[in-house]
């Protein structure tokens, strides 16, 4: 069997607290581990850092930061690809492993970072479009990745992005995570059960 070289990122981007889902946004994808060696790799890395907020957002800071944080972002590793939110705030970017080894072959996995951004409009400033920056590096990354964002109301306001009611996925998270907290509980007694017929 031939060994599978692609990967997939994918996701949902919902506002919060309305909960409605949002297309329309760019999710750009980065690699930050393609040349993570040496001292330049270092500094852009503190710059990146320096970039992003205490809670790992690069939204707590706009402006100047946020340019810092595009700057050090190509420095630091490479740019996947990006795609647009459907209608359901749903994304999803595949790409091949010769993707995130173009600067350094040897690269086994890719460490990934996601920006989301707004739609590009005349007078608009880079550090004015991101709306979001991932509160952590996804270091060595699997092949299928996902992510569920949410970004307050108030920073979408003015925007004009098509949104949708909230799917069930989104608006059921509670209900879904208990039920399948509840099914594990079950296969869990159910093994106990067994174990103890075996002793």
């Amino acid at each position: 069997m031939a060994q599978t070289t692609m990967n997939r990122v994918s996701g949902q981007i919902v506002a919060t607290p309305s909960n409605k889902a949002i297309g329309n946004l760019l999710v750009v994808l980065y690699d930050l581990d393609s040349i993570n060696q040496g001292e330049t790799a270092d500094r852009s890395e503190e710059n990146l850092t320096a970039g992003i907020g205490p809670t790992g957002n690069v939204l707590t800071s706009a402006g100047e930061n946020s340019r810092a944080v595009l700057d050090s972002l190509g420095n630091l590793g490479d740019r996947i690809g990006s795609v647009l939110t459907d209608k359901n705030g749903i994304f999803s970017i595949e790409f091949d492993d010769a993707e995130f080894k173009y600067r350094n072959p040897k690269e086994t996995r890719p460490d990934l970072f996601l920006l989301v951004m707004t739609p590009e409009r005349t007078g608009q400033t880079i550090g004015n479009s991101i709306l979001y920056g991932s509160n952590e590096i996804r270091r060595n990354s699997g092949r299928n990745e996902q992510y569920l964002i949410q970004i307050d109301d108030d920073k979408l306001k003015g925007l004009n992005l098509s949104s949708a009611e909230p799917t069930p996925a989104s608006k059921d998270a509670k209900a879904f995570i208990a039920k399948r907290a509840s099914e594990a509980s079950f296969v869990e007694a159910v093994q106990n059960e067994q174990k103890q017929k075996l002793t």
